[in-house]
């Protein structure tokens, strides 16, 4: 009858599912507001269950440290330690809970009282514990708490989980703040092991050398890198990087804000108005179209009489422009037949070749486009330097997308070989090769300098994040380097 009873209170108090109401639904602010007040039991759950953690691996420390030293008596005013993972004693490290019955931990045999004879859990033997050899702890007082095995164990159990705590705390947010110098002595045993801040191996590094006076350097014939790899997060941080070396040797940052304004340019064209003058329009195809100059896919815009400029001797250029299609490869933005700025379909070339002679090979910087839709139908911008040298073999092309530095690549002492230009002018938006398709898209801004503009910077600013940084080491000629410095601030 009580049963009956109980099943028909249970059944009204809990109708059947189709006579459940449903759950008014909730606003996503009355939600974040239900995380947040949740939010300091998760973290007081978590910190307990750390506790908990750190007091049983004390625990197994200490009995493990007994059972390997001098055996003594057990005492009458302390209660034992049973196995580890069988049982603990009420008062071990002056905890309160019953058994030890921790939240989401299980200790078997711990939930079923304890003797009242001698305080340990129910269902062991009195004969054997009477007996049994285990290690015992003297009563804590004021004299010798600090010394005594018990008070360390509950210090850890607090302490490890608190530190963790403030290690991560410290890691992501830095609250005491940040002030650290970093260096590199070139040419010394360590600069190129990895750490915080090293030196990469490159070829273009010589071998540790020694000065008379006991300093260190290495020579560098191109280019090297140094990394930089923080152990906290240096996010919003005041970072400058210096170099102490020779003549003609640069730091290129993994991010430049270039400021075209800077350079004092042989050729500009505005092309924000439309095709500018002196300038050929075939079919006027190419017209003014939202501050550009829009190609439609049948443009082709030349420099006449350009056939032999711009292939003798360095030079840098410098573009904006916004791509269109993305489906067309060897789309040209600017070019000269023997060297090329091309849109392709997934990736932005600088290409010169052929090189030499009629033999020689074709050398690109090439920058991955990762993703099409964030990259094309919105302007961008390039610099490009061609710097040859064949007195010392350091010569290199080097490309940067959007300010940020893409490759530099060595060509030795190889230059554009002239010839292979045969008649064709400088021209924008379709190349004389045969593979080459039509621009489709709007061009801004080009410019040309026959020197390599590239300034010369000893000392740089990073912007930070929260990955490795690398730097450039760059010379134009043979030069040495004897230190790297970086400070930061946050």
């Amino acid at each position: 009858m009580l049963l009956k009873n109980n099943i028909a209170a249970c059944m009204e108090t809990n109708p059947p599912n189709s006579q459940i109401p449903e759950p008014e639904p909730t606003s996503a602010l009355e939600d974040i507001l239900a995380f947040f007040k949740l939010f300091p039991t998760r973290i007081k759950t978590f910190l307990l269950f750390i506790q908990v953690k750190s007091k049983v691996l004390v625990i197994i420390l200490f009995q493990l440290g007994s059972k390997l030293s001098k055996k003594s008596k057990p005492s009458e005013q302390s209660k034992t330690v049973d196995a580890v993972g069988d049982a603990v004693g009420e008062t071990y490290l002056g905890l309160a809970y019953p058994g030890l019955a921790y939240p989401g931990l299980a200790y078997p045999g711990l939930a079923y009282g304890e003797c009242p004879t001698c305080g340990r859990p129910m269902g062991h033997d009195h004969e054997t514990h009477a007996t049994n050899d285990e290690p015992t702890f003297p009563k804590i007082t004021r004299k010798n708490f600090y010394k005594h095995p018990i008070f360390w164990a509950r210090f850890l159990g607090y302490a490890i989980p608190l530190s963790f705590l403030l290690y991560v705390l410290y890691l992501n947010y830095l609250p005491f703040g940040y002030h650290k110098t970093f260096t590199i002595n070139v040419g010394s045993p360590n600069d190129t092991t990895p750490s915080e801040f090293y030196l990469e191996p490159s070829k273009d590094l010589s071998d540790r050398l020694t000065n008379p006076d006991g300093s260190t350097y290495r020579t560098l014939n191109g280019m090297a890198t140094a990394v930089f790899k923080p152990n906290a997060v240096l996010k919003n941080a005041n970072i400058t990087v210096s170099v102490k070396g020779g003549d003609g040797i640069s730091l290129i940052p993994p991010q430049i804000n270039f400021d075209p304004n800077s350079v004092n340019w042989d050729y500009n064209w505005d092309f924000t108005k439309g095709v500018p003058a002196g300038l050929t329009n075939d079919n006027s195809s190419a017209f003014a179209y939202e501050g550009g100059t829009y190609f439609d896919g049948t443009a082709r815009v030349e420099l006449p009489k350009s056939n032999n400029m711009f292939e003798n001797g360095p030079f840098t250029v410098y573009a904006e422009w916004t791509p269109n299609d993305s489906t067309d490869d060897f789309q040209e933005i600017i070019g000269h037949y023997n060297w090329e700025i091309l849109q392709d379909s997934n990736d932005i070339k600088f290409m010169i070749g052929r090189v030499n002679n009629a033999n020689g090979q074709f050398y690109y910087s090439l920058y991955k486009i990762n993703d099409s839709e964030s990259f094309f139908k919105r302007q961008h911008n390039l610099l490009a330097i061609y710097s040859p040298d064949q007195i010392n073999g350091s010569g290199y092309l080097l490309l940067f997308i959007d300010g940020r530095f893409i490759s530099m690549i060595p060509i030795t002492s190889d230059i554009i070989w002239s010839d292979y230009n045969g008649n064709n002018n400088l021209t924008f938006g379709k190349s004389g090769h045969g593979v080459a398709n039509y621009y489709k898209g709007v061009i801004n801004n080009v410019r040309i300098s026959n020197n390599n503009s590239l300034p010369i910077n000893k000392t740089i600013e990073l912007a930070t994040n929260d990955s490795a940084t690398n730097i450039t080491l760059l010379t134009k000629t043979k030069t040495y380097v004897s230190k790297v410095e970086l400070h930061a601030i946050k």
